[in-house]
């Protein structure tokens, strides 16, 4: 599967994560991309829904979609993986600021996957 690789995650951002998930307790996600905290797809999925959700990217969906493709990512995977972004927004997007984790981690790869 070829991936398109996003930038290293600023140590902030890992240091909120590991910390949510310390406090918070384990979230149930299914798939092993989302348990994996130093996993980059989990980024991709979750850069979709906070562009989308919060309008930042109107075309975040279109742009995953590409992604998708590109990467011969299968559609059970998609599927999995989208399930468990919506699981992160509903239980712990409130615990980061969005738009730095959209500023920082998702405007650059997805401008890199419009490009495409």
């Amino acid at each position: 599967m070829k991936l398109i690789l996003l930038p290293s995650v600023r140590f902030a951002a890992i240091a909120t994560l590991l910390f949510t998930s310390a406090v918070c307790g384990a979230i149930d996600y299914k798939s092993s991309e989302f348990m994996d905290k130093n996993s980059r797809i989990s980024n991709v999925y979750i850069c979709a829904i906070v562009g989308f959700s919060m309008k930042y990217e109107p075309n975040a969906y279109q742009l995953l979609e590409k992604f998708e493709r590109i990467s011969k990512v299968p559609v059970a995977k998609s599927e999995l993986w989208k399930s468990d972004a919506v699981l992160w927004w509903d239980s712990e997007r409130k615990d980061f600021d969005l738009k730095g984790f959209w500023n920082g981690e998702c405007a650059a790869p997805f401008e890199r996957i419009r490009k495409q």
